[in-house]
């Protein structure tokens, strides 16, 4: 389950282990594009034949899903009636690291990056915990940037790529109780 912070929000990752309904996930609210039904029919046909290809982004806000990344995905499921479990999504996973030699990094906070990752055919070498506050977002979306450039370039992923994560999540306090490794910290 996902942790409130001491302001109320929730922490951005969750695991997914069973089935997740689309109506459990809302769009997020301030998103700056509209979807609409006309520009749907070359989507909604892609995903009929193919699946959905690209998975979408969401987090777990309270007892639903709040939208991140994926608005004409989710529409286009919607039109279908699509909804994936854990297994379905490893299957996907699988077929687009075989298929067009895909990587996926997997990013996780208050959970078991490794564990949860290794549920959906991500190995643990590319699993992370990072603390969701803002240094430790900060220091995550400097170390993604670092690492897709790197990728871009034609650079393999090396099994460092997430040392300044690492040492940033273990250096920290725990929010919680205080104390710097913890009953509460997943590593």
């Amino acid at each position: 389950m996902a942790a409130k912070t001491k302001n109320g929000q929730t922490t951005p990752l969750v695991s997914a282990a069973e089935k997740i309904s689309i109506k459990l996930i809302d769009n997020f609210p301030n998103h700056p594009f509209y979807v609409f039904d006309d520009d749907m029919f070359e989507l909604t046909e892609s995903i009929r034949k193919n699946g959905l290809i690209s998975p979408v982004i969401v987090r777990k806000k309270y007892d639903r899903y709040e939208m991140i990344s994926g608005h004409r995905r989710k529409h286009a499921c919607e039109i279908l009636g699509h909804t994936y479990s854990s297994d379905e999504v490893k299957k996907m996973i699988e077929r687009q690291k075989k298929k067009y030699g895909w990587e996926f990094l997997f990013i996780g906070a208050n959970i078991d990056a490794v564990s949860t990752a290794t549920k959906f055919g991500i190995g643990a070498d590319r699993a992370v915990n990072y603390r969701a506050d803002s240094r430790g977002t900060e220091v995550l979306f400097n170390t993604v940037s670092e690492t897709v450039c790197c990728m871009r370039e034609n650079q393999p992923l090396t099994a460092d790529w997430s040392r300044k994560i690492d040492e940033d999540n273990k250096k920290r306090i725990c929010c919680i109780c205080g104390r710097r490794k913890c009953q509460y910290d997943f590593m």
